[in-house]
């Protein structure tokens, strides 16, 4: 394999998102959260117990009934993957591992057909992905092994392999780890024989994880997003259960992130600069449990409360979010996004005195539904560079005195059915109420209220308003 092809398949990579541990069926996950034993813990525990119940009534070829009958019957059908997680090894660096889902942004699609031919299996499948390429193989014959697929796969006692006779240089795995969930693994080393001189340590493998066509499970996505949930009630179990595809119930209290500083954390999601501290980590979400009143706060009128740098899908819901400060005194937004793809936003609070509530630079898909964004000292909404983003049913109010929606070099941008009032932009700055600092911004808003607004300038470029009413107090 070449480098440029490793590089490719980075980059594939780079772009994307996740699983549910009832359906990843391989391995075993640790709560970081409250130390306590969480449903999932224990359902992996009952699974385990099961599978070695299972083991030891296997019979003398090595496979126990149990799943003697889930390699024949429930192999076949049809199968759509839900997720891929990718491990990768490079010389020295350290392993890289991701996760992308179906539906996510450029996350790769696949299916596999399974039927029986007298007494072979065959399978058609197909794997393409948006940024071009795709794999798709017809009646391709699968050869029974009486083996584990790969190591912790929870089904040991057998896999099949595609015949593939024109892929030498990897191998195709499949196993059931449940009547209705498939694995897909594939694994691949350089060989420094093959490679002489030009050798270079590099190995992958990835593990992708498919559903029944027909599944129910497959209509509500958000779902098999997470690996794990915990619960926490402080910040530093907060803080501590950052962690790719984990959900994070918030108790109700107050998490003030200035309460802890770096030595105090020991998470590689985690990162700090000039006591600032940013979160990198993919199908993450931070929920208020069963509606609980939660406050995530710092005391810092420098940095962002919470600050999201090159990460994916990442989940606020129920939560208020504002500095600790007096009004006026800030110089970092309430939320700050950077090289995020998937923002969601949702039933949230989001306070002053942060500079603007939501400021989003290089982002995609932000989604922000049903949240208040109040008394902030520049305005309401940043966005740099963002593609793709809808503000729904959101209230807008009490905030001076920039520009209140302040968006560059951005596209797709809509605000539906919002309330914005009581905000102004003075007139001292020669900024206008909704600044797009370019021709080429693309934004609409629809249904929304503009009530008891003050500025001199409207809007400073082509924006788009449909069904709106504007009853400003403008000076």
């Amino acid at each position: 394999m070449t480098k440029q092809n490793i590089n490719q398949r980075l980059l594939i990579g780079l772009l994307t998102v996740t699983m549910s541990l009832q359906f990843a069926g391989c391995g075993s996950i640790q709560n970081t959260g409250s130390g306590q034993a969480t449903d999932v813990d224990k359902e992996t525990a009952q699974t385990n117990e099961s599978a070695d119940q299972s083991a030891s009534s296997a019979d003398s070829t090595g496979h126990s009934d149990d799943m003697t009958a889930i390699q024949t019957d429930s192999l076949v059908g049809d199968w759509v993957m839900v997720y891929t997680i990718y491990h990768s090894e490079y010389e020295d660096e350290e392993p890289y591992e991701y996760v992308t889902m179906k539906g996510d942004e450029y996350a790769p699609e696949s299916e596999m057909k399974i039927r029986k031919d007298g007494d072979k299996l065959l399978a058609d499948y197909k794997y393409s992905f948006e940024m071009g390429g795709s794999d798709r193989f017809y009646g391709n014959e699968l050869v029974y092994r009486a083996e584990q697929a790969y190591a912790g796969c929870e089904n040991d006692q057998w896999c099949y392999a595609f015949s593939m006779p024109f892929a030498d240089d990897e191998e195709k795995l499949i196993t059931l780890t449940d009547p209705d969930t498939l694995v897909r693994y594939e694994y691949y080393e350089n060989d420094p024989e093959e490679m002489g001189e030009d050798y270079y340590e590099y190995k992958y493998h990835t593990k992708s994880v498919y559903l029944r066509s027909d599944s129910p499970k497959l209509e509500n996505m958000e779902d098999l997003r997470y690996f794990k949930t915990v619960t926490v009630s402080d910040v530093k179990q907060l803080l501590n259960s950052i962690d790719n595809n984990t959900k994070i119930l918030l108790e109700a209290g107050t998490y003030n992130l200035s309460d802890v500083q770096e030595p105090d954390i020991s998470n590689p999601y985690l990162t700090w600069e000039y006591g600032a501290m940013s979160v990198t980590a993919s199908n993450v979400c931070l929920e208020a449990k069963d509606g609980a009143e939660v406050l995530i706060c710092v005391n810092d009128p420098y940095a962002p409360v919470l600050s999201f740098d090159y990460s994916t899908n990442v989940t606020l819901r129920g939560v208020t979010v504002g500095h600790n400060v007096e009004p006026g005194y800030c110089s970092g937004s309430v939320l700050n996004y950077s090289g995020v793809s998937g923002v969601t936003i949702e039933d949230c609070k989001l306070y002053g005195c942060g500079t603007y509530g939501i400021d989003a630079q290089n982002c995609s898909v932000v989604n922000v539904r049903g949240t208040e964004i109040y008394e902030c000292t520049y305005g309401l909404v940043s966005l740099s560079n963002v593609g793709t983003a809808l503000f729904q049913n959101c209230e807008m109010r009490d905030s001076g005195d920039l520009a209140m929606f302040s968006i560059w070099g951005s596209y797709d941008i809509a605000f539906d059915n919002c309330k914005i009032h009581d905000n102004v932009t003075s007139s001292d700055y020669g900024t206008a109420f909704i600044s797009l600092e370019d021709e080429y911004s693309d934004v609409t808003f629809r249904n929304c209220e503009f009530t008891n607004n003050a500025y001199k300038l409207f809007t400073d470029g082509s924006v788009t308003f449909e069904k709106c009413t504007i009853n400003d107090n403008v000076g």
